[in-house]
């Protein structure tokens, strides 16, 4: 993840963190499904996905604590 993401990131409000996070979650649900049903052409977006999710939970729980 790109330092610009990292700081978009970071400026979001708690309430775009969360719809972030579940939009995250659920496309990373669904990589899963296709993963196991399809062939997929680049297996490191799931990775990817995780990262980012990671990333955002991080910053939400950050903002949670200060509020």
């Amino acid at each position: 993840m790109k330092a610009k993401e990292k700081t978009a990131i970071a400026g979001m409000t708690v309430g775009e963190l969360r719809i972030e996070y579940s939009r995250l979650s659920t496309e990373l649900v669904t990589m899963k499904r296709e993963r196991y049903t399809k062939q997929v052409k680049n297996v490191k977006i799931a990775k990817n996905i995780r990262l980012k999710r990671a990333v955002v939970s991080t910053f939400l729980r950050q903002k949670e604590l200060v509020v």
